[in-house]
């Protein structure tokens, strides 16, 4: 027990780091380059090392060509002489806006090229945007759509910041990356075997949040509107998760949702990372009804794909093994809903399937000039609960953002919007109760699984 606790703090810990240290792939990409941190934390310093090695990155100390420094713990006089040596090849500076400033001054004295980088949200930065070129500056804060409609708004006004050429918000946290090379890669480029295109270090980054399966997804911000996006992935979890993404646009592609999904570009699985390229579509704006119509159709065509079925009965059989996982109370909720199904099951009823996108949302999919495009398939299978994607759309926008869920109503709206998806497919057949019972309890281990079982209560009171 105290093995695996310490194991869970372990992973915890990474997790956090890996995130905080996501700007890393901006990194100069320096074969054998020796690497000299500065201000970090003992532990800080071990993660940078271990995360650089596989570059071919070394420790060497003061004497290295690389140089990383937290802007908020060393200031720039204390290295301001080293740092103009010739042997100093990168520098990468990190900190609060204020304190990166000083840096900034002193780094222009010996380096051809000094890119600057907003990391926001300053508390607990979600994008790294490229900074002093206002239409690149909006291109890159394009790649965070944030669910909420408060974080949406505060996306927006950065927007109208950098338009206006105001930079200021943007530089409560900062990324200074000084280079004597004027075509510098980063580091990206190493991870998906080919030559970026030559963007003069306008490259942004989403970040995502710190969870073992993390992502860092790359967009590199040329003349004209970018085409592709890239996702790098590290972790087991991760690159599972790219590589599944990969496989199944590749299987779609050809699909009668082809116009609506990313083409993929390329899908490279080394052993530095596990990197999908595919298409990127610039959203537009689009009235919310004729949206969510384009949605229904979509969901329509996709639930034709590997259409099948299999006895209710004998998903309940394996249901035993998975209550024993879910916590006491939860399993002790859900028995009046496993009995409903059980007496569904007697009476004949079947669990439909057909092939799912996963993590089907209102933050997954946007409007452009080709109509609606689809994106983040890393949790798509080819033989998903029939509807769960319906049931997903509306049940996720009711849990991430209302202030107050309700779960009868959620169920309710998932029903019927299910329902006309339905209508689309000519599954009259489909018993729907059933099959947004089997969905929600699918979704008992994840987030607030109470909100579920009091979902699954409203079928069966």
């Amino acid at each position: 027990m105290f093995n695996r606790r310490v194991t869970q703090v372990f992973i915890v810990v990474e997790c956090q780091l890996d995130y905080r240290f996501g700007w890393r792939w901006l990194l100069p990409f320096l074969k054998n380059g020796r690497l000299y941190t500065s201000g970090w934390q003992e532990g800080e310093t071990r993660f940078l090392q271990r995360a650089l090695t596989i570059y071919g990155v070394a420790q060497e100390g003061a004497d290295a060509d690389i140089w990383v420094v937290n802007a908020d713990t060393i200031g720039a006089a204390v290295h301001s002489e080293d740092l103009l040596r010739d042997g100093v090849r990168s520098v990468c500076v990190v900190g609060a806006g204020k304190n990166v400033s000083e840096w900034r001054s002193v780094l222009k004295k010996g380096f051809e090229v000094v890119q600057e980088y907003g990391l926001v949200p300053s508390s607990s930065p979600r994008v790294v945007v490229p900074l002093g070129v206002p239409g690149v500056a909006e291109k890159a804060l394009s790649i965070h759509r944030p669910g909420r409609l408060l974080g949406r708004a505060a996306v927006l006004s950065v927007k109208l910041c950098a338009r206006l050429g105001l930079w200021r918000p943007l530089r409560r946290k900062t990324l200074l990356i000084a280079t004597r090379n004027a075509k510098w890669q980063p580091i990206s480029a190493a991870a998906l075997s080919s030559p970026a295109p030559d963007v003069r270090g306008n490259y942004a980054l989403y970040l995502g949040t710190p969870e073992v399966n993390r992502k860092t997804v790359v967009l590199a911000l040329g003349e004209g509107c970018p085409s592709g996006i890239s996702k790098l992935a590290e972790t087991s979890e991760a690159r599972e998760a790219v590589l599944n993404e990969g496989t199944s646009l590749r299987e779609l592609g050809s699909s009668l949702v082809s116009a609506n999904i990313p083409s993929v570009h390329s899908l490279i699985v080394n052993e530095l990372a596990t990197s999908l390229t595919q298409e990127y579509r610039p959203r537009q704006r689009v009235v919310g009804s004729v949206f969510e119509e384009h949605v229904v159709e979509f969901l329509g065509a996709l639930s034709l794909i590997n259409r099948g079925s299999r006895q209710l009965e004998k998903w309940i059989v394996e249901w035993p093994d998975v209550i024993q996982k879910l916590p006491e109370d939860i399993a002790r909720e859900i028995v009046p809903a496993i009995r409903w199904l059980t007496r569904k099951a007697k009476q004949g009823v079947h669990l439909w399937e057909h092939r799912i996108h996963g993590d089907f949302a209102p933050w997954n999919c946007s409007w452009t000039s080709k109509g609606l495009f689809v994106f983040d398939w890393e949790a798509s299978r080819c033989a998903g609960t029939a509807f769960s994607d319906a049931f997903r759309y509306v049940v996720a926008k009711e849990l991430l953002l209302t202030r107050k869920p309700n779960p009868k109503r959620a169920s309710s709206n998932a029903l019927n919007f299910a329902q006309r998806v339905r209508e689309k497919t000519e599954w009259s057949h489909v018993d729907l109760d059933c099959q947004f019972a089997v969905w929600a309890m699918e979704s008992l281990g994840g987030y607030r699984p109470e909100f579920y079982v009091e979902m699954l209560n409203t079928l069966h009171d």
